[in-house]
C-alpha cells in the first residue's frame, strides 16, 4: 500500500503553491509516500516538471440563463418543465433549523446512493450542521419543496475562479418529479445573475451521474494532477503507475459493467 496525501486545505477551493512543499517535505514524508495536488480549472496548461497526470472537471460555461436553457436538449427543458407543473417549487433559501431538519431527513432515507454506501446515511442534526455552518458566508442555498417538504437541495459553494455545486441531493421516493433538474436549472440562473463565469459539478463519470450532468449541460475539462514522490516507495510506485492501486488496474469499461453488480449486492446485503 501507498500512503498519498492532499492539501490540507480544500483544493477544490483554494490553490496550493507547491513550493511549500520543500519545507514541509520533511514533515510530510513521515506520513506519505507520494504527495498530490492539481490546478484549479481555469488553469489547464501544465506548469510544473512533477509527474503528472490529466485528471478532469465537469464544467458548465454560464454566459446567461437564456444560452443555457437554448444550449440544453428538449428532453431536459421538459424535465424542468415537468418539476413545475408537478408542483416543485425550487428557490434560493436562508439555512434555519427547519433547512438543517429536512437535509437530515434527505441523508437518512436510503443507506446507498448510485450504487454504493452512502456515506452521510445516519448523520444527525449536529452533524449536518458542523458540516455546513462553517461555509455559509460563502455559500448558496437552493431548496426544492412539495407540498411545503424540502424534497431536495443543492450547495453552491463560491470561489475566486468558479462556483462549485458542492451538493446536490434530493429524496429518492420524489425522483419522478425531476427535482434535480429544477435545482439545476435555479443554480444556472443564480450564476447567471452574479456573474459567474463557471459552474462546477465534481468530476465526469461515464456512469448515470455523468450521464445526467452532460444532459444538464456540463463538459469534461482536463486540468493537470501531480504527483511527487516523498520516499522511496513514492519513487517506486509512481515509476511502475501503481499509485492508484488495484483498481487503477482495472479498464474503466470493466469498471462501468461491474457498477450494476456492486449495486445488487448492496441492496441485498440490506434487505437481508
Amino acid at each position: 500500500m501507498v500512503r498519498i496525501g492532499y492539501p490540507e486545505e480544500n483544493e477544490w477551493l483554494y490553490d496550493f503553491d507547491p513550493k511549500s512543499l520543500e519545507s514541509q517535505r520533511d514533515t510530510l514524508k513521515q506520513r506519505y509516500d507520494i504527495f498530490s495536488f492539481w490546478q484549479r480549472f481555469p488553469d489547464t496548461d501544465p506548469r510544473y516538471k512533477y509527474f503528472m497526470e490529466w485528471d478532469n472537471v465537469a464544467v458548465l460555461e454560464i454566459k446567461s440563463f437564456q444560452d443555457w436553457w437554448r444550449s440544453i436538449s428538449r428532453k431536459t427543458r421538459n424535465m424542468v418543465r415537468k418539476a413545475k407543473k408537478l408542483g416543485v417549487l425550487v428557490r434560493e433559501v436562508v439555512p434555519d433549523e427547519e433547512f438543517w431538519k429536512g437535509i437530515v431527513e434527505i441523508y437518512n432515507e436510503t443507506p446507498i446512493r448510485q450504487g454504493r454506501p452512502f456515506r452521510h446515511f445516519g448523520k444527525n442534526l449536529a452533524d449536518v450542521k458542523a458540516k455546513f455552518e462553517p461555509w455559509i458566508s460563502q455559500s448558496t442555498f437552493i431548496g426544492a419543496y412539495y407540498e411545503q417538504e424540502l424534497i431536495g437541495f443543492i450547495q453552491l459553494l463560491h470561489s475566486d475562479k468558479y462556483t462549485l455545486m458542492s451538493q446536490i441531493l434530493s429524496r429518492m421516493k420524489h425522483f419522478d418529479k425531476a427535482p434535480n433538474n429544477a435545482m439545476i436549472a435555479k443554480a444556472v440562473e443564480i450564476c447567471a445573475s452574479k456573474g459567474i463565469k463557471y459552474l462546477i459539478y465534481g468530476k465526469m463519470g461515464s456512469d448515470s451521474l455523468g450521464r445526467f450532468k452532460r444532459s444538464n449541460g456540463f463538459v469534461k475539462r482536463l486540468v493537470p494532477r501531480y504527483y511527487v514522490p516523498l520516499t522511496l516507495k513514492g519513487k517506486i510506485v509512481l515509476l511502475l503507475h501503481l499509485h492508484h492501486g488495484v483498481k487503477g488496474l482495472i479498464p474503466n469499461v470493466i469498471k462501468d459493467k461491474l457498477r450494476p453488480l456492486r449495486k445488487k449486492m448492496l441492496r441485498a446485503g440490506i434487505q437481508r
